[in-house]
């Protein structure tokens, strides 16, 4: 699937267009292929891969900051590092 995208959006992207026209074809291109196709399991999957991303974006938006808020306010610190402390290469000062 990530290869079509990508392939889709070199040749876009080969014929001159700007980089949100590009991004909007090759969405286009892609999702229409799976979704309005005519073989059933294409089709459902095309629809599966739909709701999925939606999914995500959705749980990733709410309820990944929610779980940090609640985490952070039973006690358990999801991010206790001391200060001056440096995580893969970056370092917290504290304020």
């Amino acid at each position: 699937m990530a290869v079509f995208f990508l392939l889709s959006q070199v040749a876009v992207a080969d014929v001159g267009s700007e980089a949100e026209e590009t991004l909007k074809t090759s969405v286009d291109k892609v999702f229409s292929i799976l979704v309005f196709s005519n073989f059933i399991p294409t089709i459902l999957f095309g629809i599966l891969t739909g709701l999925a991303m939606l999914i995500a974006i959705v749980t990733a938006l709410s309820l990944l900051p929610l779980l940090i808020i609640t985490l952070n306010r039973s006690g358990n610190r999801l991010f206790a590092l001391k200060p001056g402390q440096a995580v893969r290469g970056y370092a917290f000062i504290s304020q």
